[in-house]
Parts: structure tokens; sequence; C-alpha cells
């Protein structure tokens, strides 16, 4: 019975022509391919899954004075003094909530606990924002923190020196070849509508002792579909070759984007403070941590089909302002990642961010960064 089993199953293997013999073998390859592929994402998904952070509820049960927040006045005499008798809370014990603390904001909108000040104008400078530490005992830092040197050279400054001495700041640039650099199209637009992008030039270690001599700008190439916020980018030449000191970043592949977790560590670098802005002060590279949240934080803008992307942002006091604007690296471990496309709201809030993918449009960096 074997025999003949096996007897049939020659026969009817020579019974296929060459042809349908390879294409049985490609099937075979492209069925093995697919189920890996597949098996890939959804490892990927469960791994990656982003874990809420529980709600923490007061029970009514659990008033007592020795756990509840001491909460303080402050007063124009620096004064601290516990809460006049006649002022009635209007929170309810009964009544679950979010918060962590409550505050009581006095006339000069001013609030103090037991553990910090904050000024609870979103739009005050002299705004002094907490700093947090999450369970790996990392300090996210309000302002960010001195960029690292490995993110020195990576970057360049658009500025417009003024006969008067003062320094008109238009983009952050990032460096993907000696003489090429990317930035957000929006950006250049806008600087384009108030003046003339003859009159800026790069400068490299921009605020730093060694700040580099002024390069002038030989060519700008916008992505043709720059108007949308996925496709925000734009390619600027340098009339010279740029510093060379370290290894640039690499520009990401496609596949690279499916290995972004959601809730992930990145950096973005600009000059300034993140949160505030001291004009007195000499800009300086910084970087800041954001995370990596899902897309609907952004609008669901990068749900294109077709269309890779990135939404990231800060995790704590969105209510308040981030001077950082489009163009903006986005960088982990030695990759450029993506490019902060137009933010509507700088300056004005901190939400999750897009940003643009650059693995998605590595064809037409590459046309532009080859053909001239």
């Amino acid at each position: 019975m074997c025999y003949e089993c096996c007897k049939e199953l020659k026969g009817w293997c020579k019974s296929f022509t060459r042809t349908e013999g390879l294409l049985t073998i490609l099937e075979a390859v492209l069925l093995i391919v697919f189920i890996g592929f597949f098996v890939f994402l959804v490892l990927h998904f469960v791994a990656c899954r982003i874990h809420s952070e529980d709600a923490t509820y007061f029970d009514k049960n659990e008033t007592d004075s020795s756990t509840a927040p001491v909460v303080t006045t402050t007063s124009s005499s620096n004064a601290s003094s516990i809460l006049p008798p006649d002022v009635e809370c209007t929170w309810k014990p009964s009544q679950r909530t979010t918060a962590r603390t409550r505050y009581y904001v006095t006339s000069s909108n001013t609030t103090q606990t037991s553990s910090s000040t904050t000024n609870l104008g979103i739009f005050g400078e002299a705004s002094e924002l907490s700093h947090f530490y999450d369970e790996y005992g990392f300090l996210e830092n309000s302002n960010g923190e001195p960029a690292e040197d490995i993110y020195r050279n990576q970057v360049v400054a658009l500025v417009k020196f003024k006969p008067n001495g003062e320094v008109t700041f238009g983009c952050i640039l990032t460096k993907i070849t000696q003489f090429w650099t990317l930035t957000a199209a929006s950006c250049i637009t806008s600087v384009k509508e108030v003046d003339s992008l003859d009159s800026f030039v790069m400068i490299e270690q921009f605020g730093e002792a060694d700040q580099s001599q002024a390069r002038s700008v030989a060519g700008v190439h916008l992505h043709p579909r720059h108007q949308s916020r996925r496709h925000d980018l734009a390619a600027l030449r340098s009339a010279r070759a740029l510093r060379s000191r370290a290894p640039l970043l690499r520009l990401p592949h496609l596949l690279d984007y499916f290995l972004i977790a959601l809730g992930e560590r990145l950096f973005i670098l600009g000059y300034g403070g993140y949160r505030t802005v001291n004009d007195a002060a000499v800009r300086r590279l910084r970087q800041v941590s954001v995370f990596v949240t899902a897309a609907v934080a952004c609008g669901g803008e990068g749900a294109a089909y077709g269309v890779a992307h990135t939404c990231a942002g800060a995790r704590w006091a969105r209510g308040a302002a981030c001077n950082y604007c489009a163009g903006a690296p986005l960088v982990r471990e030695g990759a450029l990642l993506g490019i902060m496309s137009d933010n509507r709201e700088c300056g004005v809030t901190c939400e999750p961010q897009l940003y643009v993918y650059l693995g998605t449009l590595r064809d037409w960096i590459d046309k532009v960064v080859d053909k001239n």
C-alpha cells in the first residue's frame, strides 16, 4: 500500500512542467515569508503594548488629615499661612478624581504645596515646572539637558546676523551628508514669507566656543507634497563642506518603523530652553526626552495608507508651552528617525506632535542628494 502511494506521488510530481514546478516552489517560499512576517507583527504589538498608568482615587473613608497634602498660600511678602477657615473647599471626598494634587489658587495665580511651587499661568514665562521621576529613576527635566557630544556635530543653525549685532534664528537643520541638511518645509516657507532666505546663513556649533564660520545656502529643495504634514520635508545644500568631526546620524529604513514601540523614549534636539525662553541667554543645543504615543494623539494624520509616521510628545505638563518647533530632529541611538512636522501649537501648548518618518521618503532624499 505504501509503495503504491509513493508511486502515485512520484507520478503526480513528474506531471508538472518545469515552469509549474518553479512557481510551486516560489509559492511555498512566499507562504513561509508571510507566516513569519505575520508572527513578527503579532509579537510586536503584543510585547509593546503600553500599559496605562492606573488612576489614583481617593476613597471617602480615607480622608484622614495625616495623609492629606498640606496646602499653603504664598503672599507678596513670601510668608506662608494656613488656609483661612472661611474658605470653602469645592472638592468633595465622595467625588473620584485623577488629580494627584489639589491646588488653592490665590489672586497672584501662585500655588504652593509641601513639595513645589508652580505658576499656573500657561503663557507666563516665569513658570517653574516640577521634575518627575519615572519607575527607572529617570529625571524628566522640563527644559531638557545639554546635548551629548555625539549630537553636537549633527545639527546646523540657520540664522541671520543683523547690522546691530542681533541674531534672528530661522530653522534647525540636521546633517545627512557633508553638504546636505534636512529640515521642515513649513519652517523654510515661514522664513520666506517675512524675509529673504539669501540673508540667512548656516552656523555649526551655534552658541558654542568653537562656533563655525558662516556658510551660505547654495540650494533648497522642497518635497513635492510638502503641504501635507506627513511630507513636510526640505533639503538644504551648503555652499561649502560642513564639518565632519563625528559620524553622521544614519537615515532609517522602512523596517525600522516597525521596531518603534509605543511608550519608547526618544530624543529631540533644539536650541535654547524647551519650556522657557530667556533672551539674555545664548541659545545652545539641548536634548529633550519624548515618548512615542498612538496616532490618535496627533489627530490621526499619520494614518494614511502607504505613509508611516511617528507621533511623540512629553508626558508631563502638556498644557504649558513648548518652544521646539517644526524642523526639530527626532533621534534614537545614532539614527535620525524623523523631522518634526508643522507645529501649529508651538509656543502655546506641549501636545504630542507628528514627525515626518524619513524611512518612507528615502527615495526622494537619495534622488535629491545624488542628483545635486
